[in-house]
């Protein structure tokens, strides 16, 4: 750990990174509606070549009425 954070002091410039990011705006964004469709049927390959996933994913998939299977 002691060597990751003296590369990091060494190689990111954190008083550049903070003077940039106070110049920029507040990020705009408008929610997402979605109205649910007719019954689809999604496949999810789980095995050792897919094994991650973000579960908020999954779950509105199935949320705007997706089956998984």
């Amino acid at each position: 750990m002691d060597l990751l954070a003296q590369i990091a002091d060494e190689t990111i410039e954190l008083d550049e990174i903070i003077n940039i990011a106070s110049k920029t705006e507040a990020l705009q964004y408008e929610e997402l509606h979605v109205e649910k469709q007719a019954s689809v049927r999604i496949a999810v390959a789980k095995d050792k070549a897919f094994c991650f996933y973000y579960q908020d994913n999954l779950d509105l998939l199935e949320e705007l009425g997706a089956k998984l299977i």
